[in-house]
């Protein structure tokens, strides 16, 4: 396609080939726009010229300078527009890589629908393999800073990329004062965005990330409430065991099933757990209030089971406060370790 960008300034042919410079070819388009919009005759000739309805220009050719390399190709080689067109969002480049288009437009769609599919097969198959849970160590040579061990832990909410996730100095100050040597085994099944896995991983330990709903690629997704970790991690693998459930508010379930559920999870997660391991809870002050002790008790009998031969511990290893300096965030974290005294 040629166009000519007639304006006050001696005419420019432009011409739109696959491997056109498209900073060069925006800027040319834009020109001639500007002065079919003054109503210019040169540039209104142009199009008729041509045979093309002004309205068309501006809907459908107008953008075709800033598509990628591959759609222009295609268009150059006499694919259809308007298949093309359905497909010209900036985060589709690269969608039409290796592809070709030929015949009438009927056997065009089927051959892209083709195409699609495996595309979206081959993006569907690597993020699982992104995504497989493990993060090894890389420990990290920059110095993090990391909270004293103290009951409670102030941090700063407008760092937070998202409203309920837990700091990452949280997350580091517990991995600093509970697994204070690197090479540990840190495993967290309700990760969202993966703090605690990356924190881990800096801090030199391999970590498990998983999550119904994932919000990071190497987060693997699993289901916590509708089975263990035993065929995701293995058994008896971690050194600490993070479990951050949903607020309560966010659950589907009735507020009254929120204690059982927190036992759900905390039982189908015990299976990845060494024996002397620590698991650690974070129950938000929000669902705290009635049902901190039943959780709390919960932990405890879990991660304590009565053994023939073995005195059953009671309590708990720790009891820590997270709180944002604005108050709007509080956390209670709770500490048990696995296992029993001789």
């Amino acid at each position: 396609m040629e166009l000519l960008a007639a304006e006050a300034h001696p005419p420019v042919t432009l011409k739109v080939i696959p491997d056109g410079d498209q900073v060069v070819e925006r800027r040319l388009l834009d020109g001639f726009s500007a002065a079919l919009r003054k109503k210019n005759p040169a540039a209104q000739q142009v199009l008729d010229r041509m045979g093309i309805a002004t309205t068309y220009y501006r809907q459908h050719l107008r953008g075709i300078g800033t598509w990628d390399i591959d759609r222009r190709r295609l268009l150059a080689n006499g694919a259809a527009l308007r298949l093309l067109e359905d497909h010209a969002a900036p985060a589709q480049a690269g969608l039409f890589e290796g592809l070709t288009l030929e015949g009438k437009v009927a056997e065009q769609k089927r051959q892209l629908a083709r195409h699609l599919m495996a595309r979206q097969r081959s993006i569907s198959a690597n993020r699982r393999k992104k995504a497989k849970g493990w993060l090894e160590p890389a420990l990290s040579s920059t110095v993090r800073p990391v909270a004293e061990p103290k009951a409670i832990w102030l941090f700063s909410s407008d760092e937070l990329a998202e409203p309920d996730m837990l700091h990452p100095l949280v997350a580091r100050s517990l991995l600093a004062q509970y697994l204070p040597a690197a090479g540990g085994v840190v495993v967290d099944p309700m990760a969202g965005s993966g703090v605690v896995g990356r924190e881990a991983s800096r801090l030199g330990h391999r970590s498990w990330s998983s999550d119904i709903r994932p919000g990071a690629d190497f987060v693997a997704v699993h289901d916590l409430e509708r089975g263990d970790l035993s065929e995701v991690t293995g058994e008896g693998v971690a050194d600490l065991l993070f479990l951050h459930p949903p607020l309560k508010r966010q659950l589907h379930h009735s507020p009254d099933t929120f204690e059982e559920l927190v036992g759900t999870y905390i039982d189908n997660s015990l299976v990845c757990l060494k024996e002397g391991g620590l698991m650690v809870l974070v129950v938000s002050s929000e669902d705290a209030a009635g049902a901190l002790q039943t959780v709390t008790q919960t932990l405890v009998d879990s991660v304590n089971p009565e053994r023939e031969g073995r005195v059953k511990q009671h309590g708990l290893t720790a009891h820590h406060l997270a709180v944002a300096r604005d108050g709007s965030q509080a956390w209670h974290i709770l500490v048990s370790r696995f296992g029993m005294a001789g």
